[in-house]
């Protein structure tokens, strides 16, 4: 006689119910795709202020057109001159890496401005298509080559890290050691008794302070550039007080109290020959 469905005396040929996972614990459970996933989506280091002034100085020469119009050109020169703009002809920056010198106006021009403004005086554009697509392959290998000497510089910094953990091995018993000693730019929590209180203290990691210190030094380099000259005025400055009487100078343009050319008395012609006769005479007489 078969057993009946639903007893505690059913078939030992039904397979017992397994429970399945709710959602969460398989949304929580992180699967070797998504561990894959999280190294090789490791974040960037931060730019360099090096690097950053080389992306802005792409992005303005790819950005700017190669033949502007006049309206384009007088818009762009009003922007260059309120903003980017400096007339302090090298004196008291830099003379400018890429274009020194304007081929229109023959305007100095500083390292305060970019390539790809107009010249601040007369807004003719600094670079032809030919100069502009050079400096855009000069930039991209400086950009290059500037990060890898960050990136060698970063390897540098992380191998004598690694040797000087290496000096001072951690407890191997202590709990989270390995933690500690393979996460170089992680700090430091210590637990101290100070009579009846707890005191934890925290300490960062060396490289964690030499990086701030680096940001803080580049920000006051930052702030350090002398701010830029601005163009000469349209018109001419001049005492405008009244002259006094003991002054030897004389205010040359026109209204009251203006120099003023005064012709001299015209001279007879008679008495003019005569005076040149006897000048000659007197010289005869002097020469024998």
């Amino acid at each position: 006689m078969p057993p009946r469905s639903g007893t505690a005396w059913t078939s030992d040929r039904i397979r017992p119910q397994t429970h399945k996972p709710s959602a969460h614990l398989v949304a929580q459970t992180p699967s070797k795709s998504d561990k894959g996933k999280g190294r090789a989506g490791t974040p960037e280091p931060p730019r360099s202020t090096a690097v950053r002034k080389l992306d802005e100085l792409l992005a303005g020469l790819r950005s700017s057109s190669t033949e502007p119009t006049q309206s384009q050109r007088f818009k762009d020169n009003r922007v260059s001159s309120a903003h980017d703009g400096c007339f302090c002809q090298a004196r008291t920056h830099a003379l400018s890496e890429y274009t020194p010198l304007c081929a229109a106006c023959g305007l100095v021009l500083c390292a305060l401005h970019p390539p790809h403004r107009p010249c601040p005086h007369c807004t003719a554009p600094l670079l032809d298509p030919a100069a502009r697509a050079a400096l855009l392959v000069q930039l991209e290998e400086q950009r290059t080559h500037t990060l890898a000497e960050e990136a060698a510089a970063r390897a540098r910094a992380a191998e004598e890290l690694r040797m000087a953990e290496g000096a001072f091995p951690a407890l191997g018993g202590a709990p989270g050691a390995g933690a500690g000693a393979g996460g170089g730019g992680a700090g430091a929590r210590v637990l101290s008794l100070v009579g009846q209180r707890v005191v934890v203290e925290s300490y960062r990691a060396a490289s964690d302070m030499r990086s701030k210190e680096a940001a803080e030094r580049e920000e006051d380099a930052e702030d350090g550039v002398s701010p830029r000259v601005p163009p000469p005025p349209m018109e001419v400055e001049y005492m405008r007080v009244p002259r006094g009487p003991a002054t030897r100078w004389v205010a040359s343009r026109d209204g009251e109290g203006a120099a003023k050319y005064v012709a001299p008395p015209p001279v007879p012609r008679g008495q003019s020959d005569r005076r040149g006769k006897g000048k000659g005479k007197a010289r005869d007489v002097a020469g024998s």
